[in-house]
């Protein structure tokens, strides 16, 4: 792509998803510290961070009940992966039992969105929006602040394709996915995508996914169209690796025209 194509990706882009591929061709993984990074996705995934989990929670939005069945279902995990994880792992670990957790690893294909996440996770700032979620109880903060000392991993890579040998040997406990395996672009793509993760989960293991479905005029906006998504798609992936489903919601966001 070229330059001017990047830059304009990255003003057009809402949701987190921006159609190009950081990784050079032929590298399929790389670690955070090895990653050239530009300013303007710092600019970007620091913006979005700001934009969409700073300030305060927007009810009826999906929020509250993504975070309750994260509880219900994670259980106890030792290891905890977290897929295209951008710059939100910490919000979702208020929600993560960390009793056990000896690991977490965080993957996403922009190294900028996980060196934005990393600023982030070793700074002392807790933005209003974590502590709106975290007044609930003080378990939310213990969770917060434990995961938040621990040491993590920060993985460069595209987990739409087979997974790299970096990864391919280790299981997790826990792997979430939330906003992630929605921006394939079809549900053979999106099917792939759940096998190569389902196929890192240790024996009772969890993963955990959301999704958001766009509208039409989000579709014709930045073209992305995820529309293929319903239940029957992740009762489908589920039953195909021999998994069952512990809690499935479809849940209706509100004054939201994307």
């Amino acid at each position: 792509m070229t330059g001017d194509e990047i830059r304009n990706n990255y003003r057009s882009s809402k949701g987190g998803w921006l159609p190009e591929s950081r990784l050079d061709e032929g590298i399929e993984y790389a670690s955070l510290s090895d990653c050239a990074l530009n300013d303007l996705g710092i600019n970007y995934w620091e913006s979005y961070r700001t934009d969409y989990f700073y300030d305060r929670i927007i009810p009826n939005q999906g929020i509250e009940e993504i975070l309750g069945a994260l509880k219900q279902t994670s259980g106890t995990p030792e290891r905890w992966l977290d897929l295209g994880a951008a710059v939100t792992t910490l919000v979702w670990a208020t929600s993560v039992t960390p009793t056990k957790l000896k690991s977490i690893d965080v993957c996403d294909i922009s190294p900028e969105a996980l060196f934005v996440l990393k600023r982030f996770k070793e700074g002392n700032e807790i933005p209003n929006f974590y502590c709106r979620i975290m007044e609930r109880s003080i378990e939310c903060w213990k969770n917060f602040l434990t995961i938040r000392f621990k040491t993590w991993r920060y993985h460069v890579f595209d987990c739409f394709k087979p997974w790299p040998s970096q990864i391919t040997f280790e299981t997790f406990d826990l792997i979430t996915v939330i906003g992630c395996f929605g921006l394939n672009e079809d549900k053979v793509s999106y099917g792939k995508s759940f096998e190569f993760a389902a196929e890192r989960l240790s024996k009772n293991g969890v993963i955990f996914g959301v999704d958001w479905v766009r509208s039409k005029t989000f579709v014709n906006e930045e073209g992305h169209d995820n529309r293929y998504l319903d239940p029957e798609l992740i009762i489908e992936c589920a039953s195909r690796k021999g998994l069952n489903c512990k809690h499935l919601e479809s849940v209706k966001i509100e004054n939201d025209p994307n």
